[in-house]
């Protein structure tokens, strides 16, 4: 059961297109993600703030993200502590890591800002997949 995200929460975008999905399949893997972002968030005890998930293409061009983006299937989402508080993300950060295997996280990365590990995050990208999990963990810029 999904109670703290909302379908407009999980395609909202910054640019001025159109940015809903037309794909019944991209609607069931939004509403998949929402429910591992909601075990995230009960887990975490604390809200969540989804600054992208789904981009159609159009978006995802826009914004400059990876034509193989796991967004255009509205598999992943840029998320951080909705306090905002280093100290808030850098836990959130700590949980997606601690349970990528039981949240099944194929991607996760840390965007910081100089890329390294121990420097102030921007936002974490928590990537799917429909086949086997990687359950990979990067750092970038």
């Amino acid at each position: 059961m999904v109670t703290n995200f909302k379908f407009s929460e999980l395609t909202k975008t910054s640019v001025k297109l159109i940015n809903v999905p037309e794909d019944m399949e991209v609607v069931s893997n939004i509403y998949h993600t929402a429910v591992k972002l909601q075990r995230l968030r009960d887990i975490f005890k604390g809200a969540i703030r989804v600054n992208s998930c789904y981009r159609s293409p159009s978006v995802n061009a826009a914004v400059k993200g990876s034509t193989t983006s796991a967004h255009l299937k509205g598999m992943a989402a840029d998320v951080c502590a909705y306090s905002g508080k280093a100290a808030d993300n850098n836990a959130l950060w700590q949980l997606v890591t601690a349970h990528m295997q039981d949240l099944d996280i194929d991607q996760a990365i840390c965007y910081t800002l100089d890329g390294t590990p121990g420097t102030a995050i921007k936002w974490i990208h928590v990537g799917f997949t429909e086949s086997f999990p990687r359950h990979q963990v990067l750092y970038k810029k």
